[in-house]
């Protein structure tokens, strides 16, 4: 009798050869698109971050942690239910999903094709070594125009996380970048979310960490869009989940046109706690930002004027980190305005006294400024008014 995931028992000479045709007209169109397009979207990045005066920065290499007191009390700082919408996974959304009648190479209702990716699907259950090669009939999935009704034949939300964790190195080879962020927000999201469920010490499979790092390192922009926002946007997003997320992006390089618009659709989200750990983690990359964005944190951060209740310590942190690295950048109406905030809000100690000293001393450095040039406009009005009584002498001699 043949294997339950002996995939290869079900495939005749004709989808053999209907499977090798796909790979190779796959293979071609990649290394075709990839010379001409890769290089444009690297150049491309490059003269935005050089419009904005903006480098990469540094990867770290701490794993991304927050006060004993926030853990404790997160209730209070996370979204109201009805503010909270459920993330959809791939089953889901093929089920919302019209069916369409497109020209398809393996179509999903083929008795074979459901045959052969159920038995990649329990393969996929058993998965446990990155050495083991995968199933041809597997890395052409991504090239298919029907890709996510085939990859939802192997029932994704059972795989491995080393099943997952390849899978997603398939999808980031794949060219087609809409394809790779729906597989980003419909199966590796909720793999990495359904994983941190179920630990009991809410740590991440190492696998699925690393599923992450090569997801955002080989594309932040897709990252960001087909994950983290969607994440963000449903306000459902836990403490855990968040200080995985803020791991992996500290410890990846990240250009810093990314990191201003994620600060920027971050800011646009209800305050909760793990989206200021999420801000956080970008302020703390020290990246130059452009004068909107810090113009819209700070708007962010003096809008809690109104909850004074008890922040959370984070709250605070990144407060602190964000006067000490953009101050310079804020207007000085901005400084004291987050000056006033942090006076009336209740105090946290000694972080409180910390972002006071900063304000405070960038709001001095401001008022030294504006002594100093206009001292240097009465010198130079002096030196014009004495030029011209000097020559209106010489007129009178």
């Amino acid at each position: 009798m043949p294997k339950e995931d002996d995939w290869e028992a079900c495939i005749d000479e004709d989808m053999t050869r209907t499977i090798l045709r796909i790979e190779q007209s796959q293979l071609e169109r990649i290394q075709h698109l990839r010379e001409e397009d890769s290089a444009d979207d690297d150049r491309f990045i490059s003269r935005q971050a050089q419009k904005l005066d903006i480098r990469s920065s540094p990867a770290s290499n701490h794993t991304f942690q927050i006060s004993l007191l926030d853990r404790d009390s997160t209730r209070p700082f996370l979204a109201p239910q009805e503010q909270q919408k459920p993330l959809m996974s791939l089953k889901e959304v093929m089920l919302s999903k019209e069916a369409t009648n497109k020209d398809q190479s393996l179509s999903a209702t083929n008795s074979q094709v459901i045959q052969i990716y159920k038995k990649i699907g329990c393969l996929l259950a058993r998965f446990q070594s990155t050495m083991n090669r995968l199933p041809k009939a597997l890395k052409i999935i991504p090239s298919l125009s029907n890709w996510n009704e085939i990859l939802l034949l192997t029932e994704p939300s059972s795989w491995t996380p080393q099943a997952t964790c390849e899978v997603t190195r398939l999808f980031l080879t794949s060219i087609k970048a809409t394809q790779t962020k729906q597989y980003f927000q419909c199966v590796l999201l909720h793999a990495v979310r359904n994983n941190l469920a179920k630990s009991a010490n809410s740590q991440l499979d190492p696998a699925l960490y690393i599923a992450l790092k090569k997801a955002l390192a080989c594309n932040p922009a897709l990252f960001m869009k087909g994950l983290l926002f969607p994440l963000c946007e449903s306000n459902t997003c836990t403490v855990a989940e968040a200080c995985t997320l803020a791991t992996v992006l500290g410890q990846t390089k990240i250009p810093a046109l990314q990191s201003a618009t994620a600060l920027l659709r971050l800011s646009e989200q209800f305050f909760t706690l793990p989206l200021c750990i999420l801000v956080h983690v970008f302020v703390q990359k020290r990246q130059a930002l452009p004068y909107r964005v810090v113009d819209i944190l700070t708007f962010k951060y003096f809008c809690q004027r109104e909850n004074l209740q008890q922040l959370p310590t984070m709250w605070y942190q990144s407060l602190l980190l964000f006067a000490q690295s953009y101050s310079i950048d804020m207007v000085p109406t901005q400084k004291r305005a987050l000056l006033a905030l942090i006076q009336r809000v209740t105090r946290n100690d000694e972080l409180s006294i910390l972002i006071e000293k900063t304000l405070k001393s960038a709001i001095k450095s401001n008022v030294q400024e504006l002594e100093t040039d206009d001292s240097d406009d009465t010198v130079a009005c002096n030196e014009d008014t004495d030029s011209e009584h000097g020559a209106d002498g010489m007129v009178v001699d």
